[in-house]
């Protein structure tokens, strides 16, 4: 019979049936035992159900023809590794789930994450009770899997009122649920902290999963405790209506790795009330080896979308892809991004936000604001897009150590089928409205080929352009040396100002000393060049060919030289070197003695040319100009001008030849 009931869903119903007519209830029905691994629970209504085909009995043999009343009796029965389906019903006993099992409502298939998916949901399993998943190593949930329920939990006592808390749960899965207080704004939050789901203090949890679920009307959608061990975590997919959307609270001394992805933080009015986030995600004490990514959500608040209360120095915190919604507001706390004032040892080293959309703020908002100032750490972000393209607008943006440049021009989406935000490619070029001047300066001195390149960042084009010379070209040529400055104008009539200063080169000089040639018709003259100023290495030309510096060598003429710089600036000397008008040249005259042997002869010397004074050097050693008192015979003489030149000349003395015998004789009267 045991086969019979178990394997034949109808004719059990029928049995049921005719238990029914004799006056007995399904609860006093005792359900055969039954094989196989695979439980069914229903309440005591069949109103939308989907698995069974009979109500919930006490005594009830986990068939879909005899299912349990309550889902902590298949929990009892079941071993890890089995599948319970719990029928459309409402189940309020409190859950223990002490084993790997997996629990599918009626929605296990249907996901909860957007209204559009809701509207599509058949019949929900209600849980209006404490479900836990695991208490302990020995009592564990791993690899357990809860999915398609609806979680009220109105009627679970305790103070923080969590629809389901996940305690000790390795490689868990949360799926295709709805957590959703069903109270209003003034019951979920007043006194009551009202939570979808926690994973609780001392939880070990390992590649634990939470996705294409829904949070709504309650304080936190998921709070997420400090881990015993090294943790990891993925949040995909689904959707909050909460005060706090995810509160990762990482105080004690283990670090975890969590992705939050394709997740949407809404706000929605329901009842008449909104319930949309205050803080989408909030996140206390990041510790260092600790990773948390946030990408490709829809954070949507007047508040805070992400609120950073304290991280360390080797903590690590991403925030990319993201869309931001036009949502912040100045009447409050109003940023997407906060690092919070109170946090302990807060450094923000490790947070990198890029390629979000902060778009249409209202004033006075902010998209990311550092108020820890007792570290001086910076949050690092860039590629972002704010709604505007200004640098003044974009920077009014951010307050306290922010980076934020460069930033997005364009708010296209290039991936419009994610939550998130995908920026089209080549648009993360904003910069702050300014203006770089960069001078080319006059190659020589008193030249006006100077120049001037302007670049312009930021702003709104076309830009007009005013110097303080006068012109209005974007870049100015032909310039002599000074201080140039412009004003760049948007066409949103935002002002940027630059200046540039032009330079010259000091001036070439250049001077020629010549020394002249000592004797007519020589080549000794020579001439010394003194060059200086002009840029780089000096080269010469020279009128007669030569390349050097100075001049040697040289005959009587005029040279002319031509100085040129690297630049190709120049300067010119001139030198003239003189010679003697004539070579030196002397005659001598001589006057012979009256009387034979008579030394009263003379000689009558004049020199000409050359360059005077002259000296004389006679054979004989006499050095006067002119001989007298000499007796007969030949004088030569070296004549030797100032400049060492010499001519020589001689002179020939006769005495007259004495005759006959007469003699003559005269006193000295």
């Amino acid at each position: 019979m045991k086969h019979f009931f178990t394997e034949m869903p109808f004719r059990a119903s029928l049995l049921l049936g005719m238990m029914v007519w004799l006056g007995l209830s399904s609860a006093e029905a005792q359900c055969p035992a039954r094989v196989g691994r695979t439980f069914y629970v229903n309440d005591n209504s069949q109103t939308g159900d989907v698995y069974t085909s009979a109500v919930g009995s006490a005594g009830g043999n986990g068939s879909s023809a005899c299912p349990y009343l309550t889902v902590a009796a298949a929990v009892a029965a079941a071993s890890a590794g089995d599948t319970i389906y719990v029928d459309a019903g409402t189940y309020t006993a409190n859950t223990l789930i002490n084993k790997g099992v997996k629990l599918f409502g009626t929605n296990a298939n249907n996901s909860a994450a957007t209204s559009a998916e809701r509207a599509n949901r058949v019949a929900e399993s209600i849980i209006n009770g404490a479900f836990q998943l695991g208490n302990s190593a020995v009592n564990n949930a791993n690899n357990a899997v809860v999915s398609g329920f609806k979680f009220i939990g109105s009627a679970v006592t305790y103070t923080d009122r969590v629809r389901l808390a996940v305690v000790y749960c390795q490689n868990g899965t949360v799926e295709n649920n709805i957590f959703d207080s069903e109270l209003n704004l003034t019951t979920a939050y007043g006194g009551t902290n009202y939570i979808g789901m926690s994973t609780a203090s001392g939880l070990n949890l390992g590649n634990f999963v939470c996705r294409n679920n829904y949070f709504s009307r309650q304080r936190t959608g998921v709070f997420s405790n400090p881990p015993t061990s090294a943790t990891t975590m993925l949040f995909e997919n689904n959707e909050f209506n909460t005060r706090t959307g995810i509160n990762f609270d990482h105080s004690g001394a283990n670090t975890r790795t969590a992705t939050v992805r394709n997740n949407r933080f809404i706000e929605e009015t329901l009842g008449g009330e909104n319930f949309g986030p205050v803080t989408c995600i909030n996140i206390t004490d990041l510790l260092s080896g600790s990773n948390l990514t946030l990408t490709r959500n829809r954070f949507e608040t007047n508040y805070v979308g992400v609120g950073i209360i304290s991280m360390k120095s080797g903590a690590a915190l991403t925030i990319t892809n993201n869309y931001f919604d036009k949502r912040a507001s100045a009447s409050s706390v109003g940023m997407h991004i906060w690092v919070r004032s109170t946090g302990t040892n807060t450094n923000v080293s490790g947070m990198t936000v890029t390629d979000n959309s902060f778009a249409g703020m209202a004033a006075g908002a902010f998209a990311i604001q550092n108020q820890y100032v007792a570290q001086v750490t910076t949050v690092a972000s860039s590629c972002n897009w704010h709604g505007v393209t200004g640098g003044a607008a974009v920077a009014a943006l951010y307050s306290g150590n922010v980076t934020y440049t460069p930033w997005l021009v364009s708010g296209t989406d290039s991936d419009g089928a994610t939550a998130g935000f995908q920026p089209a490619a080549g648009t993360c070029t904003g910069m702050p409205f300014g203006a770089t001047a960069t001078a080319t300066n006059a190659t020589c001195n008193g030249g006006s080929n100077g120049s001037i390149a302007l670049t312009v960042n930021g702003g709104t084009a076309p830009y007009t352009f005013s110097w303080s010379n006068g012109t209005t070209d974007e870049d100015p040529t032909g310039l002599s040396a000074g201080t140039y400055t412009v004003t760049v104008t948007g066409s949103d009539a935002a002002t940027a100002t630059a200046s540039a200063t032009i330079t010259q080169p000091t001036a070439i000089s250049a001077s020629a000393s010549a020394t002249n040639v000592s004797c007519f018709g020589g080549t000794n003259g020579t001439v010394n060049l003194t060059a200086s100023g002009g840029t780089g290495s000096l080269t010469f030309a020279w009128s007669n060919s030569a390349t050097t510096e100075d001049l040697s060598g040289l005959s009587a003429g005029t040279y002319d030289v031509t100085v040129t710089d690297a630049n190709s600036c120049t300067a010119t000397a001139s030198a003239t070197i003189t010679a003697p008008a004539s070579a030196v040249s002397a005659s001598a005259t001589g006057t012979n003695p009256l009387c034979p042997g008579a030394t009263n002869g003379s000689i009558n010397l004049t020199p000409s040319g050359g360059t005077s004074p002259y000296t004389f050097a006679w054979t004989g050693g006499a050095t006067t100009e002119d001989r007298s008192g000499i007796g007969a015979g030949t004088y030569s003489v070296t004549v030797t001008d100032a400049n060492g030149c010499t001519a020589t000349a001689s002179a020939t003395l006769s005495a007259p030849t004495r005759t006959g015998r007469n003699w003559y004789v005269n006193d000295n009267s």
